[in-house]
């Protein structure tokens, strides 16, 4: 009799854009540098557009979910990133679009009546995609870790333990510090609390 072999669980990193994605990308690959292993990643969207990977089935996998194509069953493990402030989130991705059209731009005026409309509209048409992604991926399930962007940059050796411990990467402390080290985790504001509250 043929005993069956296990194959490892599909990883992975499911996030609403500009919520680290990349971010995590760097630090796992810095991490598995370190480990002296190697760390195979799928862009999806560049790479096969198969679940799992095409071309790597071991490979940890992008994912932004958009059109909710992506099924959550006990045999994967899911990494959730976003930003609990729903008004931040939005605004980090319209300044991207607008970054793709005019190059170089860092920060945007919102005191400019136009852009402030802009980024308005854009935020009433986006939401119900991050208040889609928060009522599917923020959860009580096993195989599912959520991690908000903030806290990520704050505490990041704590979130990415967890991270490593849900993709069954072995633990080792001091390579936590060292890739904290290297990646350097911090946040820059664009958006304004006067901006924040007046939207809200």
């Amino acid at each position: 009799m043929q005993v069956k072999q296990l194959l490892p669980p599909h990883k992975n990193i499911i996030s609403i854009p500009r919520s680290g994605q990349h971010f995590i990308e760097k630090s796992l690959r810095t991490y598995h540098i370190l480990l002296n292993k190697d760390f195979h990643y799928c862009e999806f969207y560049s790479c096969c557009q198969k679940r799992p990977c095409k071309k790597n089935k071991d490979a940890i996998q992008k994912h932004h979910d958009i059109y909710n194509k992506v099924e959550l069953n006990e045999n994967e493990r899911y990494l959730f990133l976003y930003r609990k402030d729903i008004i931040q989130q939005a605004e980090a991705v319209y300044r991207l679009n607008k970054y793709y059209k005019e190059e170089g731009k860092v920060k945007i005026d919102y005191t400019n009546q136009t852009e402030y409309n802009n980024l308005v509209k854009f935020i009433k048409n986006y939401k119900p995609y991050i208040e889609k992604m928060h009522n599917k991926y923020i959860n009580d399930l096993p195989y599912v870790l959520d991690i908000d962007y903030d806290n990520l940059i704050i505490n990041f050796n704590e979130n990415f333990k967890q991270i490593l411990i849900l993709f069954d990467i072995e633990i080792n402390n001091e390579y936590i510090e060292k890739t904290k080290q290297i990646v350097k985790p911090h946040k820059t504001i664009y958006i304004d609390e006067d901006t924040k509250n007046k939207i809200s």
